[in-house]
């Protein structure tokens, strides 16, 4: 009897602000068995000094919302997004596009290694963008 390939299973995790996305995220991975990729996580990394996205943004941004060390100024850039939808949208069009990329990429490498390769992804704004 010919025994079927094992799958590869990809999980998304997503949830509003304080929801508790990471725990639940860190449990399932746990119980699952899961590497867990963390779009938030990717996304502080991103952001560090000469970084792609830290030079994608301050290419647009100049220095307006970097602190005196070079790194973004985080609660600043935090006020500014809440405060003005079009500022949001803007960073949103320069950054999502590196993290997608970049899950994409720990995706695959995690699927190269085979038939049972279980991921799951923690996505803030799995839905809404895309």
């Amino acid at each position: 009897m010919k025994r079927a390939a094992s799958k590869i299973y990809r999980i998304g995790l997503t949830g509003g602000i304080a929801s508790g996305k990471s725990r639940v995220a860190k449990m399932l991975a746990g119980l699952l068995g899961c590497v867990r990729i963390d779009a938030d996580e990717i996304c502080r990394q991103l952001l560090e000094p000469d970084k792609e996205g830290w030079l994608a943004f301050t290419r647009v941004f100049g220095s307006e919302f970097l602190a005196g060390d070079g790194s973004i100024d985080r609660p600043k850039l935090r006020n500014k997004l809440f405060a003005d939808e079009q500022f949001r949208r803007s960073v949103n069009d320069i950054i999502h596009p590196l993290v997608k990329g970049k899950i994409l990429k720990e995706m695959n490498e995690i699927i190269k290694a085979g038939p049972g390769s279980k991921v799951l992804v923690e996505v803030p704004l799995l839905f809404e963008v895309q």
